[in-house]
């Protein structure tokens, strides 16, 4: 059963929604857009904010659906372990999705999809604040979803001590570094209303 719970949350993650919404709205490839990457941002810059948030919606489901039903709805004895490999596998089926060839995307839709759904919603609001906080502050995406991550990583860790959840957190946190690591090689960059105030 554990091994079924795995490969379904796998291939949940591993749907390229993003690219499925790309192809029938006739728009160009994605991987001819902006950074190349076949998920929700470059969809939202090829044919607006109205398909684009279709596909960030999309790419947020496939990673809570499978986390918050698996994890509460199933009265399945997991071991911390189990936990932390299904809750990781959506992440890791959009990052390395046979759908594309095992060339996924940065994981960073499903990732907050999979926080949700461990933390029963909660990430939802704090998330929004994070990323809201960390835009205004600064203008380096990458670092703004990092810190965000970061943050709500302590936030959760000090809510619900579970071993587990943070195991699952950090190692997501990893693979977003990972799949970022170019990014990260510019530096943070502050806005212009910091700057002035200093």
């Amino acid at each position: 059963m554990t091994l079924i719970l795995i490969i379904t949350a796998y291939i949940c993650g591993a749907i390229p929604w993003a690219t499925l919404l790309s192809k029938a709205t006739k728009c160009p490839p994605l991987n001819t857009i902006g950074d190349g990457n076949p998920g929700a941002a470059n969809l939202w810059k090829a044919k607006g904010w109205k398909i684009g948030l279709i596909g960030v919606l999309l790419e947020i489901s496939k990673g809570f659906i499978p986390i918050y039903f698996i994890l509460n709805f199933y009265q399945l004895n997991l071991t911390d372990l189990e936990k932390i490999i299904i809750s990781l596998m959506p992440i890791l089926g959009h990052g390395f999705s046979p759908f594309l060839k095992f060339i996924g995307g940065k994981s960073l839709a499903v990732t907050w999809g999979t926080w949700i759904g461990l933390t029963h919603g909660l990430a939802l609001p704090i998330g929004c604040i994070y990323l809201l906080t960390m835009h205004l502050i600064q203008k380096n995406h990458a670092w703004t979803v990092l810190i965000s991550l970061i943050g709500m990583l302590i936030t959760f860790t000090y809510i619900f001590t579970q071993t587990f959840m943070f195991i699952t957190m950090t190692l997501n946190i990893l693979f977003i570094i990972f799949k970022h690591k170019n990014e990260f090689s510019k530096k943070i960059e502050l806005r212009n209303w910091i700057k002035q105030n200093k």
